[in-house]
């Protein structure tokens, strides 16, 4: 019998198992949605380019995997936290944060392939690449 009662070590119980089932449901989703993502604009050279629903499709994988990788172990951390579980609480907590450096830096692959883009493409500077001649004064082109 434990010395907090019987309803906290049942709640206590009760914590362990909603921290075990998002970090088992976190290890397996996330692996597959990211190969999901990758094999969803994966094509062969021979192939071309993907497709404007492929992209879609993987911008939009991206995403969720994003969510995912946040949102899973942020839960079971509070939860961790709420009942008095320090260790599992700091472990999601941990693995929250390095959840949230990888989104931000998919982030931006996966707004982009949604046609989010924070900035337009910038336009290449046309430079001549031959000699022009211009009126008015010395030509300075070899030859003229």
């Amino acid at each position: 019998m434990s010395t907090f009662g019987p309803e906290r070590a049942e709640r206590r119980k009760h914590a362990a198992a909603v921290i075990v089932v998002c970090m088992a449901l976190w290890s397996c989703v996330v692996p597959a949605l990211a190969a999901s993502a990758y094999f969803a604009g994966f094509r062969l050279p021979e192939a071309g380019p993907p497709s404007h629903e492929q992209v879609i499709g993987r911008g939009t994988l991206i995403l969720a995997l994003i969510v995912v990788l946040v949102v899973l172990p942020a839960a079971a951390a509070v939860v961790g936290f709420r009942n008095h579980r320090p260790v599992a609480a700091s472990l999601c907590g941990l693995i929250t944060a390095a959840g949230l450096a990888a989104g931000l830096l998919l982030l931006p692959r996966g707004l982009g392939d949604l046609g989010w883009n924070s900035a337009p493409a910038a336009t290449p500077e046309t430079t001549p690449s031959h000699c022009v001649e211009r009126s008015g004064g010395d030509t300075r082109c070899p030859g003229g």
